[in-house]
């Protein structure tokens, strides 16, 4: 198994971090889609030991009657006819924001930091 460099480990963190931001920006995009179903980005271990990204929908419905779901359901008065509201909860949505906000600044961090060993090193050396 090849191991990733902390500074290539940071890299493919700020990647994934990147996707997760995208993830949640397209659920709170859709908030008032109706029959949108949200979708989770999880952090996942790479091939070499880097960060990848899984993404999923969770808590897809089954196909069959809207009555049995566990979505809320919305009349529009005409026809019977009923559509199912969008599964995204905001407040969780602004969670995930801020917490990937925080990991994606600690992972900046960690590369200006070895930007800035390197830049040392080389000063000392020349």
């Amino acid at each position: 198994m090849t191991t990733i460099s902390g500074s290539g480990s940071s890299l493919s963190a700020l990647r994934a971090f990147g996707v997760k931001s995208q993830v949640t920006a397209n659920n709170v995009a859709n908030v008032n889609t109706d029959e949108f179903k949200k979708s989770r980005a999880d952090m996942v271990e790479g091939v070499q030991g880097g960060v990848d990204v899984a993404i999923s929908k969770p808590g897809s419905p089954e196909k069959g009657n809207f009555a049995t779901n566990a979505s809320p359901v919305q009349s529009s008065g005409t026809d019977n006819e009923q559509k199912e509201l969008s599964n995204v909860d905001i407040a969780e949505e602004m969670v995930n924001m801020m917490t990937t906000e925080k990991f994606y600044s600690a992972n900046t961090k960690m590369v200006q930091s070895k930007d800035d060993m390197l830049g040392t090193v080389i000063d000392m050396v020349s």
